[in-house]
């Protein structure tokens, strides 16, 4: 994986399994070269606590979803008005 910062910086990334393991250290790795984070876990509390550990250093719009569940992985996805603006991915 590439890990410019200048390569990462302002590009919107959906990371699933984001609450811990590999989607959780992606997920940090990624927030600080300035992506901006979709983020989609099942466990909502370990979620929660992810996107307000990085949320100071980029745009995070976390969802809850079991990506085993074709509806409700669509759910997350639709284009946000959130902080992190439309989704662009």
């Amino acid at each position: 994986m590439k890990t410019d910062r200048k390569f990462w910086h302002g590009k919107s990334v959906i990371i699933t399994g984001a609450s811990s393991g590999i989607g959780l250290a992606l997920a940090e790795l990624l927030a600080s070269h300035g992506a901006k984070l979709g983020l989609i876990a099942r466990r909502e509390s370990l979620l929660a606590e992810l996107a307000a550990a990085i949320r100071p250093a980029t745009a995070v719009e976390p969802a809850t979803a079991d990506v085993t569940d074709a509806a409700a992985v669509l759910r997350p996805s639709r284009p946000s008005s959130g902080p992190s603006g439309p989704a662009t991915c």
